[in-house]
């Protein structure tokens, strides 16, 4: 159990910080495309762009399980693992969710 509060923890962790530093890559990104900016310039916001820290960027994050802290089999659209996403399935805890019928 405490190995999965961990998993929650420095998953909330990298979101936040991905979220503070998401304005400021996508005005990078814009400059570096925009064809009036300089070469120098860009090469330097390339340069700036490549010494983010690996945790500030969108593809360390992971779908974790809200509840457990679970890294996979993770349903996106409820932030639950498939055993969470059952259990509340079954006590029709979901909104929207139903057992399919042959």
């Amino acid at each position: 159990m405490k190995h999965e509060y961990h998993g929650i923890l420095s998953d909330k962790l990298k979101r936040r910080s991905f979220l503070k530093s998401e304005l400021q890559r996508r005005v990078s990104v814009y400059s570096k495309k925009n064809t009036y900016v300089d070469n120098f310039s860009k090469n330097l916001i390339s340069l700036k762009m490549s010494k983010t820290a690996s945790y500030r960027k969108s593809t360390v994050q992971r779908n974790r399980c809200i509840v457990s802290g679970r890294g996979h089999g993770v349903l996106s659209k409820y932030q639950l693992s498939r055993f969470f996403f059952r259990e509340k399935a079954l006590s029709v805890s979901l909104p929207g969710v139903r057992r399919k019928s042959w």
